[in-house]
């Protein structure tokens, strides 16, 4: 202090010179005018033990007041130091009653009794505690000293406080007295994110985009963005009484997949007249009486008619949700729907999905209408800061924890609310009248030691680490379902009774993992499903197949195909083209499937049939050139026997 500053600083930037060539100068860090010296220590492990909520590493850290054998004569490094020692220990004896609860849990009694022991040591008027230490000492055969410790308790709580016992820590002595059995402690409480972070009330810097899509006269608003930035919620809070149609990944040969969906979930269907025939061409449960043969030249846009009058009937907004994952037909009914106006249009969409058939859709679509397009962007951090004030009120912007969830989860709300989801269910975080709290509140310089697992897959996998094993098996079946998770068909997948399937299920819903017969958000679902060994995945496609039997064909080709089992894919993707996609509803439907069965590679009576097919459709057109078979000698041989021989080709090359 009795030099200038100018001096000061360039006095210490040649002791820092100096000092860099010591070996313990590696942990030294210089930020502007800030230094800090963070060697790796036993406090360093501390923080990071309860950063992972690792209780039983935190409690073998933690080995007395920091630096109580320090010579120290220095008053205002001692005050500091007392504040120090004052929250590692506070932070220690949370993580010891965690630890002795989860002792107490595995039936270690005597190690449960000891560690609460040393917490009684330093609060010994900590009645709850007392409870739990009573219980343990006198199970682990430590009964009298269990009375001693409660006699010197009541004594103590009387002369400081004037206070009595709790009841119920009176009858837990009483019963240590008489030696009776102890009742059933205290269920462990579950470890649950609040309803703010399962149900998160606001939606937080999305009020621009929430204006745009709720704006008068709107016809179609499409919201695009990466996965789990938000698109589904803005959509639900922008129409809250739409109907949705889900595209699934991996169903975009599956035509209109989401429209039956969407069909079936119906309580009644208007009146279509003329059109039900139609309709039910595309589901067959709609009518007992079997439909006439269509019309091949008018069969696509009466069926299209009938979808678009079932959906329109109610008047409500339609959202197309995942786009990028719609198959052609679906796309169809889609830009007629447009066309027509007569509803208020909506679809989400991932950015960098999309195929060309979407993007020629939507370029269609500007040219016609005009989109209302709102791109969603990762919040910012002032914005992370806003949405944790949301969510917890007393806690306030949290600044310092806001911080490190912006930077952990780079502003996606999905992957934000799932950390969060992750680190209550840890027991790293915990809430109370006060709001959201942390052991590492008070000894953390940024909660850099606060663990959370990479990735949402990595978070999905830990909050599922909870469940039954009977739980593990439903969710395992569901993933590799997707969708139409009901008890009985979960029961067939995971070998289970359908009453045990519908309580797995429940506790599937309470963990946020489904909702309803589907999956709460579809990162969910793929995290799970990748995460899947391939021969488990197989074989749960292999056994929904069978299990769908009688329903429809096409979605049970698509799990044989899954499955690998390319035979049973070809034979039910030939009847398909052949005979449901016969009356010209479907040609070009039709067409696809053949080039599919074609491109399997495999030798059976159906590739023949289809390659036959395929040469029907295309040599009449002189388009030989776009049938992408490797076998020339084969094309060959069609060229030369078909426009004579039509009868004796189909009988020789394909056994018919």
């Amino acid at each position: 202090p009795e030099v200038d500053e100018k001096t000061a600083k360039n006095a210490l930037r040649l002791l820092l010179t100096r000092a860099r060539k010591l070996d313990w100068a590696v942990c030294l860090e210089q930020e502007g005018a800030r230094l800090r010296f963070a060697p790796p220590c036993d406090v360093t492990d501390f923080r990071a033990a309860l950063g992972r909520g690792d209780w039983q590493a935190a409690c073998e850290l933690y080995e007395g007041d920091l630096l109580s054998a320090a010579p120290l004569n220095m008053p205002t490094f001692e005050s500091w130091l007392e504040v120090e020692r004052s929250s590692l220990a506070a932070a220690w004896q949370e993580a010891a009653i965690k630890h002795a609860a989860d002792l107490a849990e595995a039936e270690k009694h005597a190690e449960a009794a000891a560690l609460l022991a040393d917490v009684l040591g330093r609060d010994q008027l900590a009645e709850d505690v007392l409870q739990a230490y009573l219980r343990s000492a006198y199970l682990a055969g430590q009964g009298r000293a269990a009375l001693q410790r409660f006699d010197a308790f009541r004594r103590q709580l009387a002369a400081e406080l004037d206070l009595e016992p709790l009841d119920e820590t009176l009858a837990l002595s009483e019963t240590i007295k008489r030696l009776q059995k102890l009742g059933p402690s205290r269920p462990k409480a579950k470890l649950k994110a609040p309803l703010a972070v399962l149900r998160p009330p606001l939606t937080v810097g999305r009020a621009k985009a929430l204006t745009q899509l709720q704006a008068d006269g709107l016809c179609f608003g499409l919201v695009t963005g990466e996965a789990g930035v938000g698109k589904s919620r803005l959509l639900q809070d922008a129409a809250p009484d739409a109907h949705t149609l889900r595209c699934r990944e991996g169903l975009t040969h599956v035509p209109y997949f989401p429209v039956m969906e969407a069909v079936r979930s119906l309580n009644e269907l208007p009146d279509l007249g003329p059109y039900l025939a139609d309709l039910a061409r595309l589901l067959p449960e709609l009518s007992n009486q079997k439909a006439p043969p269509a019309d091949a030249e008018t069969a696509k846009a009466r069926l299209l008619e009938a979808l678009a009058r079932v959906l329109e009937h109610a008047g409500c907004p339609l959202v197309f949700d995942d786009l990028q994952w719609a198959d052609g037909a679906t796309l169809e009914l889609l830009a007629l729907l447009a066309h027509r106006a007569n509803v208020p249009l909506f679809a989400s969409l991932r950015v960098g999905e999309l195929t060309p058939q979407v993007e020629a859709t939507l370029n269609a679509l500007r040219s016609l209408m005009g989109l209302t397009e709102v791109e969603l962007v990762p919040l910012t951090p002032a914005q992370v800061s806003e949405l944790v004030a949301s969510l917890s009120p007393e806690t306030g912007e949290a600044r310092l924890f806001s911080s490190w969830l912006m930077e952990k989860s780079g502003g996606n709300p999905f992957f934000l609310l799932e950390t969060l989801r992750a680190l209550f269910e840890a027991g790293v975080l915990a809430e109370d009248s006060a709001g959201w709290y942390s052991s590492l509140d008070a000894v953390t310089q940024g909660y850099a030691e606060m663990a959370v697992p990479p990735g949402v897959a990595a978070l999905v996998a830990r909050r599922a680490q909870g469940l039954s094993t009977e739980g593990k098996r439903v969710l395992d079946a569901a993933a590799v379902l997707g969708e139409g998770v009901t008890p009985q068909l979960s029961a067939q997948l995971a070998g289970l009774s359908a009453n045990t399937a519908s309580e797995a299920l429940g506790d599937l819903e309470a963990h946020g993992l489904l909702s309803g017969q589907g999956f709460a958000h579809d990162l969910a679902r793929q995290a799970l499903y990748e995460n899947l060994p391939q021969p488990k995945r197989r074989r749960l496609h292999a056994q929904i197949a069978e299990s769908l039997a009688g329903a429809d064909d096409l979605l049970r080709a698509e799990h044989y195909f899954l499955a690998g089992n390319f035979e049973e894919a070809a034979a039910l993707w030939f009847g398909i083209a052949r005979f449901g996609y016969s009356e010209g509803n479907f040609a070009a439907e039709a067409r696809a499937l053949y080039e599919r069965i074609i491109s399997l590679g495999i030798g059976t009576e159906d590739v023949n049939r289809a390659k036959a097919y395929l040469c029907a459709i295309y040599l009449p057109l002189n388009r030989l050139d776009d049938i992408a078979v490797s076998s020339k000698r084969f094309w060959k041989a069609v060229g030369t026997y078909w426009p004579v021989h039509k009868p004796f080709f189909l009988i020789q090359f394909c056994g018919l």
